[in-house]
C-alpha cells in the first residue's frame, strides 16, 4: 500500500520537459495544512496545500514558510560602514567565495567577499538572507540588520507619485487628496516593513491577489490590470538553522497577520437615487475590489452613535456579511538576488504565480512554489458580544457608487446625527468567538 502511494506521488510529480532544478525546497509550516498533490507552473514544481475545511480570522494568525537546502556552503556576511549583506551560499563550484553581486550596491561597492577571489569570476548561487527578530510598521528598524538599500524602498511612496506605488491609494470622494488603504506600513518610517521585496529575505516572493496587494488606478477604484505587489516585505521575522536534524540547512520566515493584509477592499454607498433599472428599489450598494456594483436594501437599523455596540453590531455585521467569508490563494517562491517589487501576469492566465516570474528578465527561480488556498472570516462575524468590533477603516470605505455624488455615510438619528459615519472602540465587554461552520 505504501509503495503504491509513493509510486502515485512520483507519477504525479513527474517533471515536464524544461523543468528547473530546485537547489532549495520551500514548504508551508503554518497554518495547519498539508500538500496533497504536486503540479507544475512554468516548468517549476508546485506544492498545492489542502485547507478545504479550515477557517481563519482575517487577523491574528501565522503564515510560516520553511526553506531547506540539502547541500549548502554556509552563511556569509560582509559588514562595512553600517551596511550589512548576508547570504546563504547554495553552491560555489570553484571553492572561492566571490559574491561580488551581493556587495555591489554597498557604498562604496565592495568588489569581492574574499579578496583572494578578486581575479576569479563569480560563480556562487546564493540566497540573500538576514536573521531578523521582528520588523513592525511603528518601530524603526535596526540599521545593522538587513539590506539598507531594500529597506529604503519599503518606505511608503507618496500617493501623489506615479503608479505603481508601494502603497494603495484611492482618491477621496470630494476635494483633493487620497485615502491610503490596506495595512499600516509605517509611512516614512524606516521600519523594514511594507509592500515589496523584504530587506531581510531578499529572494522571497509572496503573492496574493487581494486588498492592497492589488494595484488600483490612480484616479479610481478600478484595478490596473495585470499587476500586483510583492507581499514579502510584510514578513517580520526570519531565522535560520545551520544544520537540521536531517542534515539540511534551513531558513524560516514568519508573518503574524495584522488587519488589512488579507482583507478585500470594499466600498459602500448608502445614498441611492439613481432610477435606472439596476438601482431601482434599492437603498444601498457595495463593490468589492474592482468587481461589479451590487445594490441591496439595508435591513438593520442605521447606527445612532459611533460607540453604541448594541445598536451598531447588527449594522456592521450586515455589511461584512456581504464580503465574508473570502477565499484567498497565497503563493510563495524563492528567486536569485533581489525579488521584484511587482509581479505582472505575463502569461496572461489571470493569476499571479511562479509561471509569471519565469518569464521576467533577470529573474532566476531557486525553489519550488507553494500554493495555499485559505478561507477567511471577519472577526466581527465570529464574535458573540454587544461590544462593537469595528470594520477595518483601511478596507471598508464609503464612496458614491450610483453617480449622485453622495455616499450617504452619515448618522441619521441620535446624538451624532449628520456626522460622518464611523465606528469606535471596543468598550471592553466580554467576547466569545465561535468556531465557524
Amino acid at each position: 500500500m505504501i509503495g503504491a502511494t509513493l509510486a502515485a506521488l512520483l507519477a504525479a510529480a513527474e517533471a515536464p520537459a524544461g523543468h528547473r532544478h530546485e537547489p532549495i525546497r520551500l514548504t508551508v509550516q503554518s497554518p495547519g495544512a498539508h500538500h496533497v498533490r504536486f503540479g507544475w507552473d512554468g516548468g517549476v514544481r508546485t506544492l498545492r496545500y489542502r485547507y478545504r475545511d479550515g477557517a481563519l480570522s482575517t487577523t491574528q494568525w501565522g503564515l510560516s514558510l520553511r526553506a531547506e537546502a540539502r547541500n549548502a556552503e554556509g552563511f556569509f556576511q560582509k559588514f562595512a560602514l553600517g551596511q550589512n549583506r548576508e547570504a546563504l551560499v547554495l553552491d560555489d563550484p570553484d571553492g572561492c567565495i566571490h559574491l561580488g553581486s551581493l556587495l555591489a550596491d554597498m557604498s562604496p561597492p565592495i568588489p569581492t567577499f574574499d579578496f583572494n577571489c578578486v581575479d576569479k569570476a563569480e560563480d556562487e548561487l546564493y540566497l540573500q538572507v538576514q536573521t531578523e527578530r521582528s520588523d513592525n510598521f511603528d518601530v524603526t528598524d535596526n540599521s545593522n540588520d538587513g539590506n539598507d538599500v531594500i529597506r529604503a524602498r519599503l518606505i511608503d511612496d507618496s500617493c501623489n507619485s506615479m503608479p505603481p506605488r508601494n502603497v494603495a491609494c484611492l482618491p477621496k470622494q470630494s476635494g483633493n487628496g487620497f485615502t491610503v488603504v490596506g495595512p499600516n506600513t509605517g509611512k516614512d518610517l524606516s521600519d523594514g516593513y511594507g509592500y515589496g521585496a523584504d530587506d531581510d529575505y531578499a529572494g522571497l516572493v509572496l503573492m496574493a491577489d487581494i486588498g492592497a496587494a492589488r494595484v488600483f488606478d490612480k484616479h479610481s477604484f478600478d484595478l490596473t490590470p495585470g499587476i500586483i505587489r510583492n507581499m514579502a516585505g510584510l514578513i517580520p521575522t526570519v531565522s535560520t538553522e545551520l544544520k537540521t536534524g536531517r542534515g539540511k540547512t534551513a531558513i524560516m520566515s514568519y508573518m503574524h497577520t495584522i488587519g488589512a493584509v488579507f482583507e478585500p477592499i470594499v466600498i459602500f454607498d448608502f445614498s441611492i437615487t439613481n432610477t435606472s433599472a439596476k438601482f431601482n428599489g434599492y437603498d444601498a450598494a457595495y463593490r468589492i475590489e474592482s468587481g461589479p456594483v451590487v445594490p441591496f436594501n439595508i435591513e438593520s437599523a442605521f447606527p445612532e452613535s459611533a460607540a453604541n455596540g448594541a445598536a451598531n453590531n447588527p449594522f456592521y455585521e450586515e455589511l461584512l456579511s456581504k464580503v465574508y467569508p473570502v477565499t484567498v490563494t497565497v503563493r510563495a517562491v524563492l528567486v536569485d538576488g533581489i525579488a521584484p517589487d511587482f509581479i505582472e501576469d505575463l502569461d496572461g492566465n489571470g493569476k499571479y504565480s511562479v509561471g509569471d516570474l519565469t518569464m521576467m528578465q533577470d529573474v532566476r527561480v531557486l525553489s519550488n512554489q507553494v500554493e495555499l488556498k485559505l478561507r477567511l472570516f471577519h472577526d466581527n462575524l465570529l464574535s458573540e458580544s454587544i461590544d462593537p468590533e469595528c470594520p477595518q477603516k483601511r478596507t471598508v470605505l464609503y464612496r458614491d457608487l450610483d453617480g449622485d455624488g453622495d455616499d450617504g455615510a452619515r448618522f441619521r438619528t441620535g446624538p451624532e446625527a449628520g456626522a460622518d459615519l464611523f465606528c469606535e472602540g471596543t468598550s471592553g465587554a466580554s467576547r466569545g468567538r465561535r468556531v465557524p461552520e
